[in-house]
Parts: C-alpha cells; structure tokens; sequence
C-alpha cells in the first residue's frame, strides 16, 4: 500500500496528488450536466466557507492534471 508523505501547504499537496494522479495514468472523463455543475458551483461556496484547505488542495489537483477547476470540485 502506498502512503502518501504530503508537505507544504494545501495547494502543494494537491498538486503532487495530482502529479501522482498524472503518473498512474489516472483521468477524470468528467460529464456533467448544467444542474450537477451548478449544484457543484454552489456547494464549493458552501464548502470554501468551512473548510477552505480541501478547496486549495482540489485546485492544486486541477492544475497538475489541467482540467477546470470549478468542473473538477463540481
């Protein structure tokens, strides 16, 4: 089993969770429709409120595997 070892702050992480992602061959063939990306768009509102770091961290993971990050946490 691997663990990861994360350090550095919430973005850091993500991006090498996304590196790591990237190096698996891992995608995210993401389909949405307009209802679950706006219910996403508004639930990031909600969680950026109480929980910021995990928004960071997910934004991090966009970038390294470049895709939309308002697609992506939705």
């Amino acid at each position: 089993m691997y663990h990861l070892r994360l350090k550095g702050d919430h973005y850091q992480m993500g991006v090498k969770r996304g590196n790591i992602f990237q190096k698996a061959h891992i995608s995210f063939p993401l389909q949405l429709d307009n209802f679950q990306l706006e219910h996403g768009k508004q639930s990031e509102e909600i969680l950026r409120k109480f929980f910021p770091e995990i928004c960071e961290e997910v934004r991090g993971v966009s970038d390294a595997i470049g895709t939309d990050y308002l697609h992506f946490i939705s």
